[in-house]
C-alpha cells in the first residue's frame, strides 16, 4: 500500500498489527522510510534486529530502505548483520 502512495493507510495498518517478535516487523521499517521518518525506521529497524531479525540481503536489495544507507545507526546493523 504505501509503494502504491497509500502511505497513511499503510503506517496505521503496520502500526495497529500485532506482529511484535516477528520478522514482519520489517515492514514497520519500509513503510517508515517511504514515509520519511527516517529515525522512525531506524529505529524499527533496531528493534526487529534485536529480535533477530537477520537477512543481509534484504538490508542490500529493499529499494524503499535505500534512503538509510547513509544512516549511521543503519550503518551499524548492516555491519551487524554483514550487509555492509
Amino acid at each position: 500500500m504505501a509503494q502504491l502512495g497509500e502511505v497513511s493507510a499503510a503506517a496505521k495498518i503496520i502500526e495497529e498489527a500485532n506482529i511484535a517478535g516477528s520478522p514482519l516487523e520489517f515492514y514497520r521499517v519500509i513503510v517508515r522510510a517511504i514515509m520519511g521518518d527516517v529515525s522512525g525506521a531506524i529505529e524499527a529497524l533496531k528493534t526487529v534486529s534485536d529480535n533477530g531479525w537477520c537477512y543481509p540481503a534484504w538490508l542490500r536489495a529493499e529499494p524503499a530502505i535505500s534512503n538509510l544507507n547513509a544512516v549511521p545507526g543503519y550503518q551499524r546493523i548492516a555491519t551487524l548483520h554483514g550487509a555492509a
